[in-house]
């Protein structure tokens, strides 16, 4: 460009602004033009060259309960919202099945009224859950920000001593002979399962022994029989203050929702010099929840996905648990990262973070995939069987990833640097005896590679971190500090003078002809008898 003369259609003001370039695609035709549509005189832009460790992505967990949307629908939304915690549908005393198209329009018709959405823009996950598009990213924040119309759905759960009036069936008359011990529910959440309700109905603040799955029986699915130990527990659980308001909670279905976005898949190279990673959005969407974050991801070698756990479970508790497995003191923090809905609420699910990929493979090991994790704060309970599993990664395309950090005691980290014991084992040790022949000690030596060793990074940290951070990763480790050691002795021997054989350092500074003065070797010898004994007078002192 011209700059002398005045920039078109803009004032000084606006024309020698540094606004970033609107880039329009990979290639140099695409800069160029990008560059002749500039709105300004100058234009800054940046290309990130990320490590290939900084690269690392996770696997989204693919949910096999979830069923994702069809491809017509995820192409033709620009934002997605996945809501859960919907009622199971009933038809006829019967749960709703997703292969029926009528249930699972109920399922789609509950989420659009949740939301104020048309009923099309809505694709059914299972009978509990959906995906919700919108066309417009302005609208989707809005319904984000709102929310549903209700936080929960679903009535409060009715309990009531049995009669056996007009109950029908093999279930209903095994209890015949208990009835004064057993009670009725009717309003259960569609879909609950006998040991759900068995693990539920004692409201938390009871004294009283939890009921036994093989003590429920279920009539249909919002109805069921329990049989209690006596006629007096009946009475004691049916007189119970808390009752109503455990009852109110039981019967509530809360509905969860997050943030769903398509999944970004690799689509090859682009670029001038077909260098730089090119990625797509792909047909899968993808809830949040469904992988850790970026950051906590790659700032650890491996992370765990824990499923089921107790609402009240904390990062003490997790750390408190997994400490055992690990070498160093836990990141209480730092290393442990909770899914929660969109409003903040807990989900049951969390991503543990470990330093060394071996120690969570260890713990996964020693847990067979399920741990129950006590609270360190409250003894009253402990998280029931919580699934582990290990989140996996993606393949990084081009780039040197590091090696497994490794596992080095203190002691050994204190002998590595201790060259007295490191840096002979790379020489001969013929060649030490005739350097101590020729008045090189060997303490002097050891003195000499320490101090390169602890004051020189390069063949220190640089040569002896992982691969990926040394400053030659196609070589082993200490390779530096090796080939160092090596070449200073040879070219120690190179210089040592003797009697017998000068060498030609020595004969340079006579006269060619001339009688080798060799009185300079039996001054050398009192030097270092003089030199040895100031050492050994200053030790003494």
């Amino acid at each position: 460009m011209d700059f002398t003369e005045p920039f078109p259609d803009a004032p000084d003001v606006i024309a020698n602004q540094a606004v970033p370039l609107r880039l329009h695609g990979p290639n140099l035709d695409d800069f160029l033009e990008a560059v002749i549509e500039h709105p300004t005189k100058y234009a800054e832009f940046k290309r990130i060259n990320d490590h290939a460790e900084s690269r690392r992505e996770p696997l989204p967990d693919r949910q096999r309960y979830r069923v994702n949307p069809a491809k017509e629908f995820v192409v033709s939304h620009a934002r997605f919202l996945y809501v859960t915690g919907m009622p199971h549908p009933v038809f006829d005393d019967e749960l709703g099945t997703f292969d029926n198209p009528l249930h699972r329009h109920r399922v789609a018709e509950t989420a659009a009224n949740l939301f104020g959405v048309p009923v099309l823009d809505v694709s059914p996950a299972n009978m509990t859950s959906a995906f919700i598009g919108f066309d417009d990213p302005v609208v989707a924040k809005e319904k984000r920000k709102q929310g549903p119309n209700k936080e929960y759905l679903g009535e409060a759960v009715v309990l009531s001593n049995y009669n056996n009036e007009g109950e029908e069936g093999d279930d209903a008359t095994n209890v015949e002979t208990n009835k004064e011990h057993v009670v009725r529910l009717e309003n259960l959440p569609a879909g609950w399962s006998a040991a759900m309700v068995a693990r539920n109905l004692i409201p938390p603040q009871m004294e009283m022994d939890p009921v036994k799955e093989e003590d429920v029986v279920l009539l249909s699915p919002t109805t069921a029989l329990v049989t209690l130990e006596s006629a007096a527990r009946v009475e004691q659980l049916t007189k119970s203050l808390t009752l109503p308001a455990h009852l109110e909670e039981m019967g509530k279905s809360h509905i969860r929702y997050f943030k769903a976005k398509r999944e970004i898949v690799f689509a090859g190279y682009d670029g001038p010099a077909g260098g730089q990673e090119r990625k797509v959005k792909g047909e899968r969407l993808i809830v949040d929840g469904d992988v850790p974050s970026k950051d906590f991801f790659v700032s650890h070698a491996a992370v765990l996905h824990l499923r089921n756990l107790h609402p009240n479970t904390t990062k003490e508790d997790i750390a408190a648990w997994a400490q055992p497995y690990c070498d160093s003191f836990r990141d209480v923090q730092g290393s442990v990262e909770f899914v929660t809905c969109y409003r903040g609420k807990p989900t049951g699910k969390a991503y543990v973070g470990f330093d060394r990929k071996e120690e969570a493979t260890n713990l996964l090991r020693a847990c067979s995939g399920f741990a129950k994790i006590p609270s360190l704060a409250n003894t009253d309970y402990i998280s029931s069987n919580s699934s582990l599993r290990m989140v996996k990664e993606r393949k990084v395309r081009r780039g040197l990833m590091h090696d497994e950090r490794p596992r080095r005691p203190v002691e050994t980290l204190l002998q590595e640097l201790d060259s007295s014991s490191n840096w002979e084992k790379h020489v001969d040790p013929n060649d030490i005896l005739q350097l101590e022949r020729a008045g090189i000690r060997k303490d002097i030596l050891d003195d000499t590679f320490d101090t390169i060793r602890r004051h020189n990074r390069t063949f220190a940290i640089e040569d002896t971190s992982i691969r990926g951070e040394r400053v030659n990763n196609t070589e082993e480790m200490g390779h530096q500090f090796k080939t160092f050691v090596r070449m200073y002795i040879e070219t120690l021997k190179e210089c040592v003078s003797t009697p017998e054989r000068p060498g030609n350092v020595y004969e340079d500074i006579h006269y060619p002809g001339e009688e080798l003065d060799l009185s300079i070797f039996d001054l050398e010898k009192e030097r270092q008898k003089k030199l040895l004994a100031f050492e050994e007078k200053k030790n003494n002192e």
